[in-house]
């Protein structure tokens, strides 16, 4: 059974993976036999990772048709974003009720201590920036105390990531990104809630507007012909 799972979160694992790099893109057919035959398994693990994959809303599946997929919708990015926000403004207002001074400054300090290693490929460095951002954010959910909030910011976040990796496109967005960061935290270090309140709406509605602008300028690279 062990052998079996491992099977299916490998064959799940990498057909997301193709999905997140638009390897196979928005609207795009998922023929089942070559994917197995590719990877070298049956297709009882993978119809059991498709429909994981399904109820992520990452692919999706069309009568007598079979999987695709899924599309990538401005209106699905405007709504998720606008949860995100919401989520995220909570999560600081509870963890400042919640939290100690020394919280905020362990949580610039670790912002000033990542580097970057010009040596990596814009794949490897666009998953470190991603795995940076999630941190940051969900460092803060830890600090509110609010386990829900924590679970509720993960699902979130697992369904932006699919967005973000269009950032491939502008990997400068990293620094300024990172910087939005260490401002919050900078005005949560001294008290000025309100503002840093201020400081993550306006970093999470500048992310969606790029996404968006990305979205709109780079169809022909995302979108199968």
């Amino acid at each position: 059974m062990k052998k079996r799972e491992n099977l299916k979160e490998r064959v799940y694992s990498t057909i997301k993976k193709r999905i997140l790099k638009f390897e196979l893109k928005p609207g795009e057919k998922i023929f089942e036999t070559e994917i197995a035959n590719d990877l070298g398994v049956s297709r009882t693990p993978l119809r059991e990772a498709l429909n994981k994959l399904e109820q992520e809303g990452l692919i999706k599946t069309l009568p007598n048709k079979g999987y695709f997929v899924s599309n990538i919708s401005a209106t699905e990015i405007k709504e998720l974003y606008e949860i995100r926000e919401a989520l995220e403004v909570l999560a600081i207002q509870t963890a400042v009720r919640n939290s100690r001074k020394e919280d905020w400054i362990r949580l610039e300090q670790n912002l000033l201590g990542q580097t970057r290693d010009k040596g990596k490929d814009s794949e490897k460095l666009h998953g470190q920036t991603f795995k940076e951002a999630h941190e940051f954010h969900q460092e803060i959910a830890r600090i509110s105390g609010n386990e829900t909030l924590q679970q509720m910011l993960n699902t979130v976040s697992e369904r932006i990531n699919r967005f973000q990796w269009m950032n491939l496109f502008l990997m400068d967005r990293a620094g300024s990104s990172r910087n939005e960061h260490v401002e919050i935290v900078k005005l949560l270090k001294q008290g000025r809630v309100e503002e840093a309140v201020a400081a993550e709406q306006m970093h999470i509605r500048h992310s969606k507007d790029i996404i968006l602008n990305l979205l709109n300028k780079k169809k022909d690279l995302l979108y199968i012909s």
